[in-house]
């Protein structure tokens, strides 16, 4: 089961998508404002279950949640609450025990014509959008010209209600129903009582643990809400997530970056025999052509570093210099933010794009038949932007103008961009889910054996961040993998039209040994006429040589993040303060707690 989680308007409620059926069409919406009115589901008792949960409300395919205040971390509860639901629906049991009951908002015989037509409102225009927020308004009563609604769901305790009601649903009704004068939200005599309740046990339980905090001779029992934290442990945590991201920028960047220039210098090579399309040929290859020294495989590292440097950088000016017009709707802002993001992205891969074709024909060049290749790559790239300059000097005449090679090369970072930015947004919530589905069964178990959660609090929120960190790298992995590997063909034509027309030597991509250079009878004129050439003369293969260097790449990135992963969650486990044993006495406290000490066997008793 693939669960997801929305942002709704209130902050302290959170909107959950298990991806299938929750409720029936018939059932409407239910809310469950606390334990007490959760009898008649076992989905939401289950829930209720989980410490820090204030009330559950069901939808057609959607679970709403609200904590009890803001000092709870949802990073806390979301594992529980993800596994809960994972469970649930795995046994296969009703949602709802009692019998299906008819809204309060669907219009009745017994009702008169303002009364209809308010609820037919309240069904057609406005529960619909409070429901993607994840919460509901039901019709109470229409009484001297006042239509008393009451809130569900996330809308309980948003701070933002009171606008919804006066500038949304009221507005909305007197436009269509002018006997409507206004709207008030209205609270069950219930919800009312339960609230009191809790407040009281709340002031209750306050004023009991300043008295056991005054006695010296008292029994210490940890705070579930503030514990106690060890700053050097969660400095340590910290550095651990900081450098492995560190560690996998590094690696992609630099360590691997022999594995890029072998890819190029393949793509390039059109009268290549071998196409390396598995890491097994590629070894011997990379392994040969290291003999000429460190500089034949780091060829170009600098420049590469230097236009991923500036394309981030170019993106971050260009988003603080273009701003996302503000939407009173979610979903619009969230889209003009995406199309934003896109349009700045391109705008960047534009304006760099000059250094990334000086970082390609550095790259690819021979270095034991370099004369200057970075000077050569900087003329050529200003020779491109002169029209018909090639033709009329005679020098390099197969060299492509720019406009002709831009858009191609622009459309694959973009493309590129797009693809892996979607992926990573499909690949992380799933391993999120999975380590905090995890977690919860491992704090489950514990709780079946009866053994405290306090004592181990700090080192599983360290586990914690870290092991988010971590997610986020894989996840980044996994989307850059699968992105160059979708986009490798368009790749393989765009890096055959930069290299047209440059004198350019590069290694024998087929021994390892001795240089070759680029083969000139071809000319492509432009993207679609490469993409034929390939076609006809090298195969659809042709399109994919070289891919077995992304192979490996990948495999070898991947690998050293799970050990460095391993070594380093090991060091964040034993980073764990001592345990320091609290004093034994007879006396229990006035409330129930699940105490950090051993069981007395004089008393048998905690």
């Amino acid at each position: 089961m693939f669960i997801q989680s929305q942002d709704t308007p209130n902050p302290n409620s959170l909107k959950f998508l298990p991806g299938r059926s929750v409720l029936d069409s018939n059932l409407g919406t239910r809310d469950f404002p606390n334990i007490q009115s959760a009898f008649t589901s076992p989905l939401a008792k289950q829930l209720f279950r989980i410490e820090g949960v204030k009330s559950v409300f069901l939808g057609s395919d959607f679970i709403t949640v609200t904590k009890q205040h803001d000092d709870i971390q949802w990073q806390t509860l979301k594992p529980e609450i993800y596994a809960a639901i994972m469970d649930f629906f795995s046994t296969n049991l009703p949602v709802i025990d009692d019998d299906a009951q008819q809204p309060s908002s669907s219009v009745s015989p017994d009702d008169d014509d303002t009364t209809a037509m308010i609820k037919e409102l309240l069904d057609t225009r406005i529960r619909p959008t409070v429901q993607e927020d994840g919460g509901d308004i039901t019709f109470v009563k229409f009484v001297d010209g006042i239509v008393k609604l009451k809130l569900q769901g996330a809308c309980t305790s948003c701070p933002s209600s009171i606008i919804t009601l006066k500038n949304g649903v009221q507005n909305m009704l007197q436009f269509y129903v002018p006997e409507v004068k206004g709207v008030e939200q209205v609270e069950d005599e219930v919800d009312k009582l339960a609230n009191k309740e809790f407040e009281e046990f709340e002031e209750k339980l306050e004023e009991e643990f300043i008295l056991m905090e005054s006695s010296p001779s008292s029994l210490h029992y940890p705070d579930v809400i503030s514990r106690s934290s060890n700053p050097n442990s969660k400095q340590a945590a910290s550095n651990y997530a900081a450098g492995l991201k560190m560690a996998s920028l590094f690696s992609e960047h630099v360590l691997l970056y022999p594995l890029d220039v072998l890819r190029r210098q393949i793509q390039v090579n059109n009268e290549a025999v071998k196409y390396h399309l598995s890491p097994v040929s590629v070894f011997p290859v990379l392994f040969k052509i290291s003999a000429q020294g460190p500089s034949s495989l780091w060829k170009g590292v600098l420049t590469s570093i230097a236009y991923n440097g500036l394309v981030v950088a170019t993106d971050n000016f260009l988003q603080d210099l273009i701003p996302v017009k503000k939407s009173k709707h979610n979903r619009t802002q969230q889209v003009r933010r995406v199309v934003r993001n896109v349009a700045v992205r391109t705008m960047s891969y534009l304006i760099v794009s000059p250094i990334y074709y000086i970082m390609l024909i550095e790259s690819v060049q021979s270095v034991s038949a370099s004369d200057g290749n970075l000077l050569d790559g900087i003329r050529d790239t200003l020779v491109r932007f002169i029209p018909y300059s090639s033709a009329i000097t005679g020098v390099r005449s197969k060299m492509l103008p720019i406009w002709k090679i831009l858009l191609p090369a622009v459309g694959l970072m973009t493309g590129r961009y797009v693809c892996e930015k979607i992926l990573y947004k499909i690949i992380l919530p799933t391993l999120n889910a999975i380590q905090e589905a995890d977690r919860y069964r491992k704090r489950k178990q514990k709780r079946i054996a009866q053994l405290s959660m306090d004592d181990d609090y700090e080192t599983e929120e360290n586990v914690l961040l870290f092991e988010t960190t971590y997610a986020s790298l894989i996840a980044r992995i996994a989307a850059g993998f699968f992105g160059q590997v979708l986009f490798y063909p368009v790749e393989t034509i765009v890096h055959r039209l930069h290299v047209q027309g440059v004198r350019a030597i590069i290694d024998n991509t087929d021994t390892g040994v001795g240089v070759v250079p680029i083969n000139s009878s071809i000319y492509y004129t432009d993207f679609w006429s490469c993409f034929k050439s390939i076609e006809e003369t090298e195969g659809s293969s042709g399109l994919y040589k070289g891919i077995g260097c992304v192979l490996l790449k990948f495999s070898l990135l991947y690998g050293g993040m799970l050990l460095a992963h391993g070594v380093a969650k090991k060091f964040v486990m034993d980073n764990k303060p001592p345990l320091t044993p609290a004093p034994a006495t007879t006396a229990p406290p006035p409330w129930r707690h699940e105490p950090a000490t051993t069981m007395t066997t004089e008393s048998g008793q905690w």
